[in-house]
């Protein structure tokens, strides 16, 4: 089971000690304490998470999907995500065409079906190009009721283009989650798979965009970051302790403890590479993210299925 946040943040608001509770004792990590913000403790929680990826070369075997829209051959795709390997359009699973191939007539952007995508990384990003180009733009609607962080069904507007089971991005205007689903009628979706391919669960009111995603990409990302108590650390949980010495260490540093702080983050890097020389990691059947356009062999680390 994924070990949420909440047990990091409040472990170490202990040992600062930087305590947040409530009148009846129940620890509160999402709530500001008197020494640093919760949104402080989180970043350095995502960044203790980065440090023991990269150092392991820990990566996410998942599933992603994007809308599609008329006329549009290409899309920016999430920068955590760094290899695609499979890519499906309204469920036809697209050939892999080399991006050299891919500088097409202006005419020829108005099929109906792309058959076949290519890939372009620039900086950070990986852009997915299909071709032919969709006629279509993947239809949108609002949700009628509540979605809360654990709803497994939602009420929407008219579902009539959707695809029988598949993908829809929630859009608060300022949080975006990927849901999956099995079933639908015309005005609802059910059996909801929620914070799917790197987002997070949260509760959407009435009246938020929910947008239908008919492209599917299977690939590599990174480990998402953490923004509050209830979302998953995306390591195994025997990671834990070493996230709590490099958040504790990061709050030292940032109290001007120079001494204790480079102390502790000397010992969270030494306990990395112990973990990374261990046999039992390199012994594993692992992948690594190779030039952005697959995955090569390395010799520690393992991918999470998701």
């Amino acid at each position: 089971m994924s070990t949420p946040a909440s047990t990091v943040i409040n472990s170490v608001r202990d040992l600062v000690p930087d305590p947040v509770y409530s009148g009846s004792g129940t620890p509160l990590p999402d709530t500001d304490g008197g020494l640093f913000r919760a949104q402080t403790l989180y970043r350095w929680l995502s960044d203790g998470i980065k440090k023991c990826s990269q150092g392991l070369g820990w990566v996410i075997s998942d599933w992603t999907a994007l809308s599609a829209v008329a006329g549009q051959p290409n899309y920016l795709i999430d920068a955590k995500w760094t290899a695609i390997s499979n890519c499906l359009v309204k469920k036809w699973v697209l050939a892999p065409i080399d991006e050299s191939l891919t500088i097409f007539p202006v005419a020829q952007l108005i099929a109906s079906q792309p058959i076949r995508y290519q890939l372009h990384k620039n900086v950070d990003q990986i852009t997915l190009g299909v071709f032919p180009g969709p006629s279509y733009t993947d239809g949108s609607t609002t949700n009628l009721g509540t979605l809360t962080t654990t709803a497994t069904t939602v009420s929407l507007g008219s579902t009539s283009t959707w695809l029988p089971d598949g993908y829809f991005i929630v859009d608060s205007g300022s949080v975006t989650e990927l849901i999956k689903y099995e079933t639908k009628t015309q005005t609802s979706a059910q059996i909801l798979t929620r914070a799917q391919g790197g987002t997070s669960a949260y509760q959407f009111g009435i009246g938020c965009t929910v947008t239908h995603c008919s492209i599917w990409l299977k690939g590599v990302r990174q480990p998402k970051d953490v923004t509050a108590s209830t979302d998953n650390i995306e390591l195994p949980s025997a990671f834990v302790p070493l996230l709590q010495l490099y958040v504790l260490a990061r709050c030292r540093l940032s109290e001007n403890d120079y001494q204790e702080g480079r102390a502790m983050m000397a010992d969270f890097e030494q306990q990395l590479q112990m973990i990374k020389s261990d046999p039992y990691w390199q012994s594993l059947d692992i992948w690594q993210v190779g030039d952005g356009f697959g995955v090569a062999p390395l010799a520690w680390g393992r991918v999470l299925l998701p």
